[in-house]
């Protein structure tokens, strides 16, 4: 899900054709299920036992999903369709972006394992 995040960005920054405005609305979407994910993976494995073998990459990836986790669009971007075009919000899409950069390669690594 994270691949793709910054173009989706630009889209609903920048593009105001009709078109374009739902894919950005689409786009918002996704970052937010992309939240609600990593706080349902960070839930479910705080219920179990994880293998000494695993406990590396899964604190790991758990230090990047509870970052990713901890920005609340809502409360820094509003609830509407689109995100507001506020610094508040700029700052919160800048951060979870930057995350997204660490994240992919660490998921990467679950490769073996999947």
């Amino acid at each position: 899900m994270v691949d793709g995040a910054i173009d989706c960005r630009a889209t609903w920054a920048l593009d105001t054709d009709p078109v374009g405005k739902i894919k950005g609305s689409s786009c918002y979407l996704r970052e937010q299920t992309i939240g609600i994910t990593a706080q349902l993976v960070l839930r479910d494995w705080a219920k179990l036992e994880i293998p000494s073998s695993m406990s590396s990459l899964v604190g790991d990836t758990s230090k990047l999903l509870q970052g990713v986790a901890d920005i609340d669009l809502k409360t820094e971007c509003g609830a509407d369709v689109v995100p507001a075009d506020t610094a508040q919000c700029n700052t919160a899409l800048g951060s979870r972006n930057f995350l997204y950069t660490a994240l992919k390669p660490q998921l990467a690594a679950w490769s073996p394992y999947l």
